[in-house]
């Protein structure tokens, strides 16, 4: 057997090794959009924002689609730098990942036209005076107003 992996190399598969098969394109494909939201912010008034975006694509886009609404699946991470929530839909099979990057790109500018934060790493890093002042490093950390 056959199987072209979505980046697009071929590969063989004897017929005896195949277990289990998938189809991820039959009947309906499901759009998934992981959303990460900054502690910082009040998720109940980012929540409904997204909602609007969803909906609003997807009224836009009804000959794609396989069921009624978007669901905004609520708050699913709790993440080093962000909490995760998601917009899930299903539609034609071959339209998901489009739909996908459309989706982000009308996210990106709901948020940037309503303040919201999207998150990204951050670090807090705690210096040890261990005898550094006489150190190489003292410039460094004078100037940074950490020693």
């Amino acid at each position: 057997m056959k199987v072209r992996k979505f980046d697009g190399e071929m590969v063989m598969i004897p017929t005896g090794e195949i277990r289990t098969f998938g189809n991820k394109s039959m009947n309906w494909a499901r759009v998934v959009v992981p959303v990460g939201l900054s502690y910082s912010q009040d998720v109940d008034a980012i929540l409904p924002i997204i909602e609007e975006v969803a909906e609003k694509w997807t009224a836009e886009h009804e000959d794609i689609l396989l069921e009624g609404n978007p669901t905004v699946q609520g708050l699913m991470d709790f993440g080093d730098s962000s909490v995760s929530t998601r917009v899930v839909v299903q539609v034609t099979p071959g339209e998901q990942f489009a739909a996908e990057r459309e989706l982000r790109m009308r996210l990106k500018r709901a948020f940037n036209d309503r303040n919201v934060e999207i998150p990204f790493p951050q670090r807090t890093v705690h210096v040890l005076d261990r005898g550094l002042r006489s150190s190489p490093y003292a410039r460094f950390l004078r100037c940074c107003n950490c020693g």
